[in-house]
């Protein structure tokens, strides 16, 4: 573990492929992850504004 940490630090290059995909992959999990829970809520709007959710 420690010499693939070591690898990474002691390049000079901004970016490692594997790190840029990484990154894109992670970035494009959290945008579907924050659309969704934005259609969920829209969805549990009304419901909260009539009293029918319940816990």
């Amino acid at each position: 573990m420690s010499r693939e940490n070591r690898r990474y630090t002691d390049s000079t290059i901004g970016f490692h492929p594997l790190s840029l995909i990484y990154c894109i992959i992670s970035i494009a999990i959290y945008k579907t992850f924050i659309t969704f829970g934005q259609s969920l809520l829209d969805k549990m709007k009304p419901l909260m504004s009539n009293g029918e959710l319940l816990f």
